[in-house]
């Protein structure tokens, strides 16, 4: 649902109780791994700081938070709005806004559906969860909080620096281990996150050791297969082309984590 940020939200039916007890996870996974288990918008912990953060780079924080075509629609329009065409006043329309915009108003109207969908909206859950995170909000700023959900982001040398191959490899062992390198370090951010949730479960970099072994399959029974509790990678080793092997990583990756096949 959203791009690069996630935003606390609770279904009507939620208590406070309810709503509080989850906070307890959260704060206790914080506090044992100091890393949000999600990229999650930052003032989750320490409202009042961030939310002088979030004014000054409300357009930047809710860019993030919208689709990737609905930012450059705004973008275009806020550069450019004699450019601006009916998906503007459409993607306006989706986020509730009632207004005509104008190049005078527009950027006052994206500042205030920010306001709303990224402070209002999560306030109950932030009310329930800030006493309980409020030690986790004291101890990090904005800054430290920033770097940790940058270090999180999916790059393409920290995961090859994580991959672990058998310490004896035969020629075709070789040849694959090469290939899997290569296809994760011609991936961009998106599909390296689909790479970690298919071997850690998580689309987060959290420098876990994956383990790769290789398996003798025919062609017909040839498949990827990822065990995410231990972060085991099987790979067939007699792909005839790099092509191949890429063509086929691909597809589960695409395919979709209902039918990938891990355990």
């Amino acid at each position: 649902m959203w791009n690069n940020l996630q935003d606390p939200y609770s279904a009507p039916q939620f208590s406070r109780m309810r709503v509080g007890c989850c906070s307890l996870g959260l704060g206790f996974w914080m506090a044992q791994i100091s890393v949000p288990p999600c990229p999650a918008c930052p003032y989750i912990s320490n409202r009042g700081s961030v939310i002088q953060h979030f004014r000054k780079q409300s357009n930047e924080a809710f860019f993030n938070f919208i689709s990737p075509i609905e930012k450059d629609v705004l973008t275009e329009a806020l550069d450019n709005f004699t450019m601006a065409d009916e998906e503007l006043l459409s993607i306006l329309t989706s986020h509730n806004c009632t207004l005509l915009p104008t190049k005078g108003n527009l950027l006052k109207l994206v500042e205030e559906i920010a306001h709303k969908e990224m402070v209002q909206e999560p306030a109950f859950i932030i009310k329930c969860w800030q006493p309980i995170l409020i030690s986790v909000g004291e101890s990090m700023s904005c800054d430290g909080l920033n770097k940790i959900l940058d270090d999180l982001k999916p790059r393409a040398r920290n995961i090859t620096k994580c991959i672990r191959f058998p310490g004896c490899m035969s020629d075709t062992e070789t040849i694959t281990s090469h290939q899997l390198l290569r296809f994760i370090r011609e991936k961009d951010e998106k599909v390296l996150g689909l790479f970690l949730r298919y071997c850690t479960g998580s689309e987060l970099f959290l420098a876990k050791t994956i383990k790769v072994t290789f398996s003798d399959m025919s062609e017909f029974t040839r498949r990827l297969v990822a065990h995410t509790c231990s972060c085991l990678l099987e790979l067939p080793c007699n792909y005839s082309n790099y092509a191949e092997f890429k063509s086929e990583f691909c597809s589960v990756l695409k395919s979709g984590v209902w039918v990938m096949d891990m355990s």
